[in-house]
């Protein structure tokens, strides 16, 4: 059997009742783009697909960087420039997400996620918001919002956002079974203060080590890929968008060429496609295409 298959979820008031489909989504088992040609990119923590311009995608490093992220040819995996960020600090940066601006801004959004807790007494719990560059070649943004939460969680390596800019964050643990929770639009209206995350749900990806360390939402919304550090997995979510519902139920594992610590993966702009890379100097962008 060629490539992997995403599963069709019907939700029903009763788990025990959901029923799962085979959808048709199947995905090759990866090529290698190529690699990153810039020793600043040293430590790749996430990656998005630009939502205004085509080709490129969004990556930055993890902790002991300095605020910026860096925009990637997808065609070559080089580096196309450096995007400093004003107004943002950069403690442990651990994902980045693109979408709509939300909060009176119009647009397309980069969002950022300084979440990790690599010092072991929590992170500093921010997310900025960042209106993408017009045009791509290094730049100085500024970010246009700051939502600061809390939770009783103590380390986060995977922040996505929905179409609508719903904001969904997951809690890295031993076992993979992280805590999945939603940061909903009205939460940046009190953007002064700390938003109080509760009502984790706990996910399926099993995985030995701990996780998960990456996740993406598709740019239609309806399919949700969240990765370990050994293996990624799907959920088709459908049209009704219900992820918490959704993620509860077990997904299917998609193909993945192992990387000695990948902690990054998106979707492609169509949603055809996904790419991952690893942390490193030189790390090759591997692509998995939808075959069907």
């Amino acid at each position: 059997m060629e490539g992997a298959v995403c599963v069709f979820l019907l939700l029903s008031p009763s788990w025990a009742a959901v029923l799962q489909k085979w959808a048709t989504p199947h995905f090759d088992h990866g090529t290698t783009i190529g690699h990153v040609n810039s020793h600043t990119v040293r430590e790749e923590s996430g990656l998005c697909a630009s939502r205004r311009h085509t080709n490129i995608l969004y990556t930055h490093n993890d902790s002991g960087d300095s605020a910026r992220f860096y925009a990637l040819d997808v065609t070559t995996a080089h580096i196309k420039a450096t995007l400093n960020v004003e107004g943002a600090t950069s403690h442990d940066w651990e994902d980045i997400a693109c979408g709509p601006c939300v909060f009176g801004h119009s647009g397309w959004c980069v969002y950022i996620g300084d979440i990790g807790g690599n010092t072991g007494s929590g992170g500093e719990n921010k997310i900025y918001m960042v209106r993408e560059p017009p045009s791509i070649h290094d730049n100085t943004l500024h970010v246009l919002e700051t939502l600061r939460f809390s939770w009783d969680e103590h380390n986060a390596e995977t922040l996505m956002v929905d179409p609508e800019g719903e904001l969904y964050i997951i809690s890295k643990v031993d076992g993979g079974r992280g805590k999945l929770y939603h940061i909903p639009k009205e939460a940046w209206v009190e953007s002064s203060h700390r938003y109080q995350l509760s009502g984790g749900v706990e996910i399926p990806t099993p995985d030995h080590g701990r996780g998960p360390v990456a996740g993406d939402i598709s740019p239609n919304g309806q399919k949700v890929l969240i990765k370990t550090y050994h293996k990624i997995f799907c959920w088709n979510v459908g049209h009704r968008r219900d992820y918490v519902a959704a993620l509860m139920a077990p997904p299917i594992q998609v193909p993945y060429i192992q990387e000695h610590q990948g902690e990054s993966v998106c979707w492609d702009p169509n949603g055809s496609g996904y790419y991952t890379i690893s942390e490193g100097t030189s790390e090759a962008l591997h692509y998995y295409k939808r075959l069907s």
